[in-house]
């Protein structure tokens, strides 16, 4: 191996600048999506399952192409592939923005999503051929963590300002598009390419059954966050563990497979995935219940809860800022991920104190813990994943650590909010007043918005009590959920103290140059 200068020049932190841009939109989009759909069903007539694919099919594309994406960017070129996914994304935004029809603005978010699958796997896969430096690696890196997020918190901010002036939802679709024409532009000449120069052949058959084995498991567990557990959410969730069964066999066949499961078999990175899935079951096991409750349980407007809610992802940046810092003075990553896990899991428990009479600080506070615990484990299990990985099968693992956070939000949205519905639905059962007609009472159960529309066409003192009870069981379905999450991120700090223990302390740079081709043992040339 021939000796090299690995430090990172000022090309590729303008490189990062332009990766961060795409990992800020890509939240931004998503953020706003979410504050557009109640006009968008409005103005587009949707039904109420036309409604839930346009929130849903973006995840259900994103989440089954990832294996995909990330094996195909490991053969044509990160760069090529982000590129596509640019022009892609901008293209079915520009579709989505002058839709005139529910079905065409769910098949634009569908190739929305085949773009987004694009987007992190080549972003990470980029960062690991561009910054060969572990500490300015794990900083990058870091980063595209934080923008996301950011991009996610201040999209409904800015959806509201585009439909403020142009009173048209779809407005909201066009702000990404500028960010990606700028990426076409700058990512020719600041991005360099990588990709495995020896590459096999794209395997179809391995494409499809990785998407047969995440898309069907994602929409089952979402079928349950809706719906409830019936036989279709069921099957779904079987047949993807059937198509999960398949994909395995076959690149374990395969002189050459689509996923070297190499990657899976390292403890570390297996680790990394499971970390991965637990952080994000809670994170966004717990997000329906904060906006529900500040915008209900603490009175707040919704704007004002919006501009409430971003104490979390500054708090985030924050903590991620802070353990990239002591990670370049030499402190173990392991033991800052376990931090990470601590520190979300003190967020969880302060929830647990949550009552019909606190308010919006306690929850915050609570949130804001949770963010910067989670956003400092998510940062740098992601670092770990891609820097374990070869160098060649940068992307794949990238596309890897993507997918355990899609399913761990698809679980924690179906298994935590189920949780705290039920709790929800059952302390209104229980302490409702006599008086409630039935019909009222049956409204009152499904949510807090709908108990408090419901209390106040009650005449006399029923309607106040009504809503007493019903902030009482936002806040006890809160404490249930902070109890189960806190149980859970325990979990995490322990898989993370076994499995990471042995991080190194990585604060000298990396001076050989990484091996090109397939660096697994499991090699069979």
């Amino acid at each position: 191996m021939r000796q090299l200068n690995t430090t990172a020049t000022g090309r590729e932190r303008a490189g990062l600048a332009v990766l961060l841009l795409v990992c800020t939109l890509a939240g931004v989009d998503l953020g706003a999506n979410l504050l557009a759909v109640n006009e968008l069903t409005r103005q587009l007539d949707m039904s109420a399952t036309q409604k839930l694919w346009v929130q849903d099919v973006y995840t259900f594309v994103m989440a089954g192409l990832l294996v995909a994406m990330g094996g195909l960017g490991d053969r044509i070129g990160r760069r090529r592939l982000l590129m596509l996914g640019a022009a892609g994304f901008a293209t079915a935004s520009l579709v989505a923005a002058f839709a005139t029809s529910a079905a065409l603005l769910i098949a634009a978010r569908a190739a929305l999503g085949v773009a987004g699958a694009t987007l992190m796997p080549s972003t990470l896969g980029l960062i690991r051929g561009m910054f060969h430096v572990p500490g300015q690696r794990r900083a990058a890196i870091a980063a595209t963590v934080a923008g996301v997020t950011v991009g996610s918190a201040v999209g409904p901010l800015i959806g509201g300002v585009l439909l403020a002036v142009t009173a048209q939802p779809t407005s909201v679709y066009l702000i990404s598009v500028p960010g990606m024409v700028a990426l076409l532009v700058l990512g020719r000449f600041l991005l360099p390419e990588v990709r495995n120069p020896e590459a096999p052949p794209f395997d179809l058959v391995s494409a499809a059954l990785s998407v047969g084995a995440v898309f069907p498991v994602v929409y089952g567990l979402k079928t349950m966050t809706g719906s409830g557990v019936g036989p279709l959410s069921i099957a779904a969730v079987l047949a993807g563990g059937a198509f999960a069964s398949a994909f395995v066999v076959r690149q374990l066949s395969l002189q050459r497979p689509l996923i070297d499961l190499w990657l899976l078999r390292h403890p570390t990175f297996s680790a990394g995935i499971v970390l991965n899935l637990l952080v994000m079951f809670v994170l966004m096991g717990f997000s329906p219940l904060l906006m529900e409750y500040l915008q209900a349980g603490a009175g707040l407007d919704p704007a004002v809860a919006g501009l409430v809610q971003l104490a979390s992802p500054v708090v985030m940046v924050l903590a991620i800022t802070g353990a990239t810092l002591l990670a370049k003075r030499g402190v173990r990553t392991g033991t800052l991920m376990i931090g990470g896990f601590a520190v979300a899991t003190l967020g969880m428990l302060a929830l647990t104190q949550v009552t019909a009479g606190t308010g919006a600080l306690l929850v915050m506070v609570g949130a804001s813990l949770l963010a910067a615990g989670a956003g400092v484990a998510t940062a740098l299990v992601a670092d770990t994943m891609v820097a374990t990985a070869p160098q060649e099968k940068a992307a794949a693992a990238g596309a890897l650590s993507e997918t355990g956070k899609e399913l761990g939000s698809a679980l924690g949205m179906a298994v935590l909010g189920s949780i705290g519905a039920a709790v929800y639905s059952a302390r209104v059962s229980e302490a409702a007043p006599d008086a409630v007609p039935a019909a009222v009472l049956d409204a009152a159960r499904e949510t807090i918005g709908a108990a408090l529309a419901a209390a106040a066409d009650l005449p006399g003192g029923a309607g106040a009590a009504l809503a007493q009870v019903a902030r009482q069981a936002s806040a006890q379905a809160i404490n249930v959920v902070g109890v189960a999450g806190a149980v859970t991120l325990i979990a995490g700090a322990v898989v993370a103290a076994v499995s990471m223990r042995r991080t190194p302390r990585h604060a000298a740079p990396a001076t050989t140059e990484p091996r090109t081709g397939r660096l697994s043992p499991s090699s069979r040339r």
